[in-house]
C-alpha cells in the first residue's frame, strides 16, 4: 500500500519485463507473498468494475463519492 500512496503505478514493469505479480512470487514468505497477491488481484479487480474505470475515464461516480 505504501507503493501506492507514493505515486507507485502497478502496471510498470523493470527493464527485464518483470512486474510487481513476478517480484511478489519470489517473496519466500509465503504469508507475505499470499497477502500481497491478494491484495493486487483486488486492485485488479477493482480497476475492470465500473467504479474503477469511472475513475481511470476522469468520470465522478456516486460509489466513489460516498467513500
Amino acid at each position: 500500500m505504501k507503493l501506492l500512496n507514493e505515486g507507485g503505478d502497478l502496471r510498470l514493469h523493470d527493464y527485464e519485463g518483470r512486474s510487481v505479480k513476478d517480484w511478489t512470487t519470489l517473496n519466500p514468505t509465503p504469508k507475505k507473498r499470499m497477502k500481497i497477491l491478494e491484495f493486487l488481484d483486488k486492485t485488479r479487480m477493482f480497476a475492470m468494475s465500473n467504479s474503477g474505470h469511472d475513475l481511470l475515464m476522469g468520470k465522478p461516480s456516486t460509489k466513489n463519492m460516498q467513500r
